[in-house]
C-alpha cells in the first residue's frame, strides 16, 4: 500500500493491484487536532476541498469538543460539508440538535445525494423518522431522472435504493414497496440493478437473490401481490 496524498488532516494510500484508495484520518490517530477557536478563524479561508477533506476526517476525532465542531460545521457548512458529518452528527449530538436539522436536510437535500442524511436519520431513530423518509421516497421517485440510461450510475435510484432499505429496517412492511422493489431491479443500468439486489432481495427472501441478470424478468413477473414472492425459488436455492 502505498501513500499517495497527505494532507494535514488526512492520509490517503493506494493498492496497486487493486486501485483500490484508503482514506485515513489524522484525528483518528491523533496526530491531528483543532479547536473551535481555530476553526472559527481558518474556515473561512480553506477551499471547498480542503474543507471537505477536514469534515470527513473530523469525524474520525476524539476529543470532548466534538460537539461543538460539528455545531459550527452544521452551522456555516454546506450540502458537501453536512453530508461528511451526517453519521457523526447522529451518533454525538443530542436528538433534540440532531434531529431537527437531519430532519431537515432529508427533505431539503437535492434528489441524488441524500442517502448520507437519510442513514444519518435512520440511525437516530426518532418516533416519526419513517413518515420522513417516506416522503423523501416518494420525492425521489417522482423526480424525473429517475431510471436514468444516460450517467454512469443513477444517484436518484441509489437514493430510492437506500430509502428502502432504510425504511424495511424500521420496521415498515416489505409488502409496501414490493412495487418500487420490481422496478429498481428492472433498472436499466446494470450497476444499478446489481445494487438493488444486492441491497434489497434479502427483504424479499423468495424473491431473487443476484447470481446473474437472466431470470430478473421472469421471477419480477412471478412475484406475488403480498410482496414477499413466497413460493418462488431463488437460483442457487
Amino acid at each position: 500500500m502505498q501513500l499517495v496524498k497527505e494532507t494535514r488532516w488526512s492520509r490517503q494510500y493506494e493498492m496497486d493491484d487493486l486501485q483500490t484508495k484508503l482514506f485515513e484520518s489524522k484525528f483518528a490517530d491523533g496526530s491531528a487536532s483543532i479547536t473551535v477557536a481555530e476553526l472559527e478563524q481558518e474556515w473561512g479561508g480553506w477551499s471547498p476541498l480542503e474543507r471537505a477533506d477536514f469534515c470527513q476526517a473530523v469525524t474520525q476525532a476524539r476529543f470532548p469538543h466534538l460537539g461543538d465542531i460539528l455545531r459550527f460545521i452544521m452551522k456555516n457548512g454546506d450540502v458537501a460539508s453536512w453530508e461528511s458529518v451526517a453519521n457523526s452528527i447522529a451518533r454525538n449530538l443530542p436528538a433534540e440538535e440532531a434531529v431537527p436539522f437531519l430532519t431537515d436536510m432529508c427533505k431539503t437535500a437535492p434528489v441524488g445525494k441524500g442517502a448520507k442524511f437519510y442513514q444519518a436519520l435512520a440511525v437516530s431513530r426518532p418516533a416519526f423518522v419513517r413518515d420522513t423518509l417516506m416522503a423523501c421516497l416518494n420525492r425521489t421517485w417522482a423526480d424525473s431522472r429517475f431510471l436514468s440510461e444516460d450517467d454512469v450510475f443513477d444517484w436518484v435510484a441509489n437514493d430510492a435504493v437506500c430509502l428502502i432499505e432504510y425504511l424495511v429496517q424500521l420496521g415498515q412492511n416489505p409488502n409496501t414497496l414490493a412495487d418500487k422493489y420490481k422496478v429498481l431491479v428492472r433498472h436499466p443500468n446494470n450497476i444499478n440493478k446489481q445494487s438493488a439486489i444486492s441491497r434489497l432481495s434479502q427483504f424479499f427472501p423468495g424473491f431473487i437473490r443476484f447470481q446473474g441478470v437472466d431470470c430478473i424478468d421472469d421471477c419480477v413477473d412471478r412475484l406475488g401481490a403480498d410482496g414477499a414472492g413466497a413460493g418462488v425459488e431463488t437460483p442457487g436455492s
